[in-house]
């Protein structure tokens, strides 16, 4: 699936600029959706993907400067394709979401990287506020206290 939300900005005076490209990558329809939605509020250009391969489509034409990582995600994970996207694209910074706790490779892997870990189910606040901080250069490779 190759689809780049707009989500009614026009709608929005606040929105007239968008405050940068995100990459969602996630497995569930549903959830890639909702993020989507969630960021595309905030003024971020969004492109989805519900896997590796489509996400990588996206980053000859379109680099983004965040991208949104489901660990489960088809063909080989949200893991290789964090690292294949770093290979890629340099500055991109990394949030890796997951119902379960990183191994301690790649936990070292996205210290490494300077990422962050976001725990699923999340609030979308808590989304929110994770992005923010993470385009800013910060890293949560704990995550953000507080479901939001």
């Amino acid at each position: 699936m190759l689809r780049v939300v707009s989500e009614d900005l026009a709608e929005s005076s606040a929105a007239t600029e968008s405050a940068g490209r995100i990459l969602v990558v996630d497995d569930e329809p549903q959830l890639l959706r909702l993020m989507a939605r969630v960021l595309a509020r905030d003024a971020y250009e969004i492109q989805e993907a519900l896997d590796g391969t489509t996400a990588l489509g996206f980053v000859g034409t379109a680099p983004p400067q965040l991208a949104i990582l489901d660990l489960s995600i088809p063909p080989e994970g949200g893991a290789a394709l964090m690292r294949e996207l770093a290979t890629l694209v340099p500055d991109l910074r990394i949030v890796l979401t997951s119902g379960a706790d990183l191994d301690a490779d790649l936990y070292a892997d996205l210290i490494q990287l300077g990422g962050s870990f976001l725990r699923k189910p999340f609030a979308p606040r808590t989304l929110s506020e994770m992005v923010k901080r993470t385009l800013a250069g910060e890293s949560h490779p704990d995550g953000l206290s507080g479901s939001g």
